[in-house]
């Protein structure tokens, strides 16, 4: 097992994500925002290339790897409405950075779903078994995450995820049922049981969320 951490829970600069990960004596970044001199906050696949060098240079330096991406790609800020241009170039962006950097796994979502909505709209399956192929060809592995998102809104949507979209696997996050939505049963939704999740994703899951909520 390799421990690790989405390190812009512990500093939004590069320089502070490093100190803490080697703190803590671990070898590895989740990388998700970072934030270097002279350039704003962003996503991992999303700085402007000169804050990538900048960042590819100091994790080089230091001997931190970048295991995983965090990537906002169909994540919950976006809808099956938003134009699939901006998730192409997301993955664009994104392919050759991992390649880079050595990284093996990139988080992706399934989209905001409708307020009530308790389906997941065939869009959604062609468009991720489309992301997930673009990622394969390159030899990396993109794994969904049980976020607030339509693989997200039961472990029955989840697993009908995975049975539609071939190669993709799994990021659970154990603390994220409890603030959804069962969307697999009668209305009002009662909130998701995460040991019940867990047992029906976890021959699929190659990554793990570990964080606490009331």
């Amino acid at each position: 097992m390799e421990l690790m951490g989405i390190a812009d829970e512990a500093s939004p600069s590069i320089d502070g994500q490093i100190r803490a990960t080697k703190e803590l004596g671990w070898e590895s970044i989740e990388a998700r925002f970072v934030e270097v001199d002279g350039f704003e906050k962003g996503s991992i696949h999303d700085i402007p290339d000169a804050a990538f060098d900048i960042v590819a240079a100091k994790l080089e330096e230091a001997g931190v790897g970048i295991y995983a991406f965090g990537s906002t790609i169909c994540n919950w800020a976006k809808t099956i409405e938003t134009p699939w241009d901006v998730t192409v170039t997301e993955i664009d962006r994104a392919i050759p950075r991992m390649q880079r950097l050595g990284t093996k796994y990139v988080r992706i979502m399934s989209f905001k779903p409708a307020d009530n909505a308790d389906k997941t709209p065939d869009l959604v399956f062609e468009r991720l078994r489309e992301v997930t192929a673009r990622f394969l060809d390159e030899g990396l592995q993109p794994v969904h995450e049980n976020c607030m998102n339509h693989g997200g809104m039961s472990w029955q949507h989840g697993v009908e995820l995975l049975e539609k979209v071939p190669g993709l696997k799994w990021v659970f996050d154990t603390a994220n049922p409890i603030f959804n939505a069962d969307r697999s049963k009668p209305q009002p939704w009662p909130k998701q049981d995460p040991w019940e999740y867990w047992q029906n994703v976890r021959e699929h899951t190659a990554h793990i969320h570990v964080k606490d909520c009331t």
